[in-house]
């Protein structure tokens, strides 16, 4: 199985209590973990703006962490600006 050029994915693979149905690191659901790998390099990028979305929606604000206090936006956005200048 290939690698996935681009992850989300920051390592912490909890699924919200509310719910179950996001991870709360990247804000996937499982079906969209499970199917990462499959998606072309372009697919991969567009998921990762939806991602931001989501976590927007979800959270009322982007860097609004305060739901979920342990993990830390700057992780994220770390993890963002490494992908964007790949």
């Amino acid at each position: 199985m290939a690698k996935a050029k681009y992850s989300p994915c920051v390592k912490v693979c909890t699924y919200d209590k509310e719910s179950g149905l996001f991870c709360l690191g990247c804000q996937r659901t499982s079906e969209e973990v499970a199917g990462w790998r499959d998606r072309t390099e372009e697919e991969q990028l567009a998921g990762i703006e939806m991602l931001r979305d989501r976590r927007i929606y979800r959270t009322g604000h982007q860097n609004d962490i305060r739901r979920e206090p342990q993990y830390a936006y700057p992780i994220l956005s770390y993890v963002f600006v490494c992908i964007l200048q790949r």
